[in-house]
């Protein structure tokens, strides 16, 4: 049996850190059948190491890769597009968080979703019914990139959720309320507690602009 050995991990980025508990330089053995397999593999590591394509063999998990990418990805947003950005990565925590990243495959991310698009609903409806096409493209879209940072980063060879297409969906046509409909529903609401939110609803405001309304951005003079 032969052995090539080699320092690690080392990537693009410097010379390796050494093994937090023994202080010592850290190495990666392999064991060949020959002598000549083992300098051709040792060989091809050093050659990627001066290209600085060369990713040590990590046990980095896809939880890992994942607070990392939102790390950055959500500084100094608002709450609720921090919570959309969780939410998005919420089935890939679950079905792929406790798996070795560099050890994800096309075939796992495509089974990720055949999953949301089956039982992936924790939310917004009936748990465990399937998710959207727009909300399965926006997970992968999310991967996507907590993927692509983790190759920038030298943690990955390269972004196998790229490989994965986005699923095909038809964009549900959405219908209007006839002028008969808004009298209708004006007089529902009228006189509850929600009314003012309702009516600002229908001058087009979204649930947060009606929220967030303030009395000095109201001008009562001018209509």
């Amino acid at each position: 049996m032969w052995r090539a050995t080699g320092g690690g991990p080392v990537d693009r980025h410097g010379p390796p850190p050494p093994d937090p508990e023994t202080k010592k330089r850290r190495q990666k053995t392999h064991t060949f059948d020959r002598k000549t397999d083992a300098k051709n593999a040792l060989k091809a590591i050093q050659f990627k190491v001066t290209e600085g394509t060369y990713v040590a063999p990590s046990k980095t998990t896809v939880t890992e890769i994942l607070d990392s990418y939102l790390k950055g990805a959500t500084r100094g947003k608002r709450r609720n597009t921090k919570r959309n950005y969780e939410h998005a990565l919420r089935c890939v925590r679950e079905q792929l968080g406790a798996r070795v990243a560099q050890t994800v495959s096309k075939d796992d991310v495509e089974d990720l979703v055949d999953f949301t698009l089956t039982s992936g609903r924790k939310r917004g409806g009936k748990p465990g019914t399937w998710l959207s096409g727009r909300s399965v493209n926006l997970t992968l879209g999310r991967l996507r990139a907590a993927f692509e940072l983790a190759v920038r980063e030298g943690k990955l060879v390269r972004n196998v959720v790229a490989l994965v297409d986005n699923v095909s969906y038809q964009q549900r046509e959405r219908e209007t309320w006839t002028q008969a409909e808004v009298r209708a529903f004006l007089g529902t609401i009228e006189g509850t507690r929600l009314e003012v939110a309702w009516r600002l609803s229908l001058y087009g405001l979204r649930r947060g602009e009606v929220l967030g309304l303030r009395w000095q951005d109201v001008n009562l003079k001018e209509r």
